[in-house]
């Protein structure tokens, strides 16, 4: 084979040439061991090995770039921790107060005493950890709205109510205040203690609604009914 056959020869991209053995002077010949298109590409039989992790490493026509495997975001795990403390505190007048103590918990609480069980409602208005006060010797005259006036001005001031019998309405003497915040606590006992509400001066101390008689069992609040 002369040069300008060899020439020709590697011209051609459609042939692989392995080897060239030269015979005399001017003859040589070619080893040519098969042919492959020009823009084929020779991969490892990918078969040993995951595809995933053979398409991280090995880029093929269908993915030239390599995988991006899906990472949490640190700022998304931020923001879902910032939502999940928001949802826990509710703020009033420039102030920030923790949910369970600020609103009132919609649940239903039984109560146990001598033996008898019953359901009380009434706890359902009323924060479940709110720091509440229970204000004795009121007079008849004092009303729900007098209570919540001698209490009021303390910033964190939740609700009032006097307690009535459940039949006669009949005033019972007695009433409990509900602070969301513990320093107004504070106060409230010390500078409420022995004031005039109503026509008596009042005695102050603190609730223990939740230590009459058993501990008190927290229910979820009823299903609703199901549509017609």
């Amino acid at each position: 084979m002369t040069l300008r056959s060899i020439l020709s020869l590697l011209s051609c991209a459609s042939f692989t040439i392995l080897a060239i053995f030269g015979f005399g002077g001017k003859d040589c010949r070619v080893l040519l061991l098969g042919s492959r298109p020009p823009k084929e590409r020779l991969l490892p039989d990918p078969s040993p090995a995951p595809a995933l992790l053979m398409s991280l490493f090995i880029p093929t026509p269908e993915n030239e770039a390599p995988l991006a495997l899906p990472r949490p975001s640190i700022f998304a795990m931020a923001a879902e921790a910032e939502a999940a403390a928001a949802a826990k505190v509710v703020e009033r007048d420039g102030q920030t107060y923790k949910r369970d103590r600020a609103e009132a918990s919609g649940k239903l609480f039984v109560r146990e005493i001598g033996g008898e069980k019953w359901v009380d409602p009434t706890l359902s208005e009323w924060p479940e950890n709110d720091f509440r006060i229970f204000v004795g010797d009121l007079g008849s005259e004092v009303t729900d709205e007098v209570l919540s006036a001698a209490f009021s001005h303390y910033q964190s001031f939740n609700k009032a109510k006097v307690v009535r019998e459940n039949r006669t309405k009949k005033h019972r003497g007695f009433g409990f205040v509900s602070l969301a915040d513990g320093a107004d606590f504070a106060r409230a006992m010390r500078e409420m203690q022995g004031r005039h509400i109503g026509n008596r001066p009042c005695k102050l101390k603190k609730s223990e609604w939740k230590q009459r008689g058993t501990p008190c069992v927290l229910l979820s609040p009823p299903p609703p009914p199901p549509p017609p």
